[in-house]
């Protein structure tokens, strides 16, 4: 969420500018209104509400595993053999070696677009909490993984803050999306130039911001109640911006069945962590229907759940950009996003340009995808690669409660960065 000096910081960084006085104007005016549309304003520390109810999703892991895995994996199979059709009828294939995937060309659109902005909004928004990790920097939208510790147990922040007995999914229905209104953002957007949208789609807590079929951890069957993605599509589709869609890749748990039993399988919540998915722990009813409500058990997470939901994102939504946040578990291949991959360009093909970043597993930053990204100043030097760099006006992503106004960039650093990363081939997808 945009805060009160986040606003400030974007002003003196329009005013800086040497832009004509209408720009300027325009510019100024949208730097006040995402202020309003998101912003939760510099105010106290969140902490846990006065009239706290544990939040309990209408069915329980194991009554979803009896009631609902067997139709949602029959589904996912049909999905993939229609995704496969697809693929066969196309000119890029899944080879495993991204040879396919490499002769993809980078859309005009998007080397001109030069500025997008990066909507790091969600669940963890609410604790606004973030600790040090990547480079020194802040990722509050880690937030729901690390308030476990690697024993189960809650960190102190949150014992202190929130309690003991606050789980995960108690967040839920604190991300009410009041303020949100997709058209005022997509006006200021166009008064900003921003060319095109990022949102974060679904994080490593799994709750998806659209009507995802597959699950229901998601905006429209949880609170808000709302598909917050279908109004941010629509919105910015009639302002001419193209968009995007974030999306993490792998969770930290998911219900899995093996051999007619519930497992859960794990990952480490850590900002990049080394862990093994296929690591499986005994589904336990006490901890779990509150970290993981709405998920559907499913017997291979990837082709049950992953594929088949971006398969749905893209023939119902139709994004521009798939960004993937995936670079630290498997290869691109067994990750099967070289697989979604090759669909959405398909689809795509003769009928629109799209792009795909670079995150597609371990093997592929920076080697592989229509364009690299670069976060915190990864990459510094010319690229003859179009690429992109990703970061928020401070140190964290996502929002923070402990920001001030001296962790923002100053206007002139800011402008610098702006310079800095257009002249080197790249574009600035700035988060907020």
């Amino acid at each position: 969420m945009l805060c009160l000096f986040f606003i400030k910081k974007l002003t003196l960084f329009f005013k800086s500018l040497k832009k004509n006085n209408i720009m300027k104007t325009k510019l100024l005016s949208a730097a006040a209104g995402f202020h309003a549309i998101l912003s939760m304003g510099q105010g106290p520390q969140p902490c846990r509400p006065e009239n706290f109810e544990p939040f309990r999703f209408s069915y329980s892991t194991e009554q979803l595993a009896k009631n609902s895995s067997a139709g949602i994996m029959k589904k996912a199979a049909e999905a993939r053999s229609q995704m496969e059709e697809v693929i066969k009828k196309g000119p890029y294939k899944p080879d495993g070696n991204y040879n396919k995937l490499d002769r993809h060309h980078l859309p005009e659109w998007f080397k001109d677009a030069k500025f997008g902005v990066f909507l790091d909004w969600g669940i963890w928004s609410v604790p606004g909490y973030g600790r040090q990790g990547y480079h020194g920097n802040y990722y509050p939208d880690t937030y729901l993984g690390y308030m476990y510790n690697n024993d189960g147990t809650k960190m102190d922040y949150h014992k202190k803050y929130w309690g003991e007995d606050f789980e995960r999914d108690d967040f839920i229905p604190l991300f009410t999306a009041s303020r949100f209104n997709a058209e005022q953002f997509a006006q200021w957007c166009v008064k900003w130039g921003v060319k095109y949208v990022v949102p974060f789609c679904k994080h490593g807590d799994g709750f998806c911001i659209w009507n995802n079929s597959y699950t229901f951890r998601d905006a429209v069957d949880m609170p808000p109640h709302r598909d917050l993605l279908g109004e941010m599509y629509n919105a910015f589709r009639r302002y001419g911006i193209k968009c995007g869609f974030y999306y993490t890749v792998y969770e930290f748990e998911y219900p899995l069945l093996a051999k007619g039993n519930l497992y859960v399988g794990n990952v480490t919540a850590q900002n990049a962590p080394d862990p093994s998915w296929q690591e499986m722990t005994p589904f336990d009813p006490r901890k779990h229907n509150r970290r993981m409500s709405g998920k559907i058990p499913v017997e291979n997470y990837l082709t049950d759940y992953f594929v088949p939901s971006l398969k749905e994102v893209i023939d119902v939504y139709d994004p521009d950009i798939l960004w993937f946040d995936n670079e630290w578990y498997n290869t691109g291949e067994k990750n099967k996003t070289i697989f979604v991959t090759s669909y959405f360009y398909n689809k795509a093909e003769g009928r629109k340009e799209v792009a795909v970043n670079d995150r597609f597993g371990t093997d592929s930053r920076e080697l592989h995808g229509d364009f690299y990204t670069s976060e915190y100043h990864v990459i510094i030097e010319n690229r003859d690669h179009y690429w992109e760099e990703n970061r928020p006006m401070g140190y964290s992503y996502g929002y923070n409660w402990e920001d001030n106004d001296s962790s923002m960039l100053s206007a002139e650093r800011l402008i610098e960065m702006l310079v800095r990363v257009v002249a080197r081939n790249g574009n600035l997808l700035l988060m907020v």
